[in-house]
């Protein structure tokens, strides 16, 4: 009777259901990013702090490279988090396993010798 009477006045109640639960569902979503967000930054904080510690905190920057420095909103979370241990940088970009193969077969043709990082 009262859906009836919603539609006389061309107001669909199961549209406005539907839009409830799509706004609560999205609202739920964008809760669960952001947890995951958190979880994730919290421990990518945790290995910056932790490396820094290996070093004696003797860092000369906190950089981050690759597809993760793509992700603007987690790094603009990430630096008041490491930015006391030492400058921060990003620098996007996908190439570091092309870097990483040419590095080797430079080492291998003898162009230039492997660096023992400790």
């Amino acid at each position: 009777e009262i859906v009836e009477l919603l539609k006389i006045k061309n107001f669909n109640a199961l549209d406005l259901i539907d839009s409830v639960i799509e706004k609560d569902n999205s609202r739920k979503l964008n809760q669960q990013k952001s947890d995951e967000v958190l979880s994730k930054l919290n421990q990518i904080a945790k290995e910056i702090g932790a490396m820094s510690a290996v070093l004696k905190g003797r860092l000369d920057a906190v950089v981050v490279t690759g597809g993760l420095a793509h992700a603007q909103e987690l790094m603009t979370k990430l630096k008041p988090y490491v930015a006391s241990l030492a400058p921060f940088v990003v620098f996007p970009g996908e190439g570091e396993l092309q870097a990483l193969a040419e590095g080797a077969f430079r080492t291998i043709d003898r162009i230039e010798s492997a660096h023992e990082y400790i």
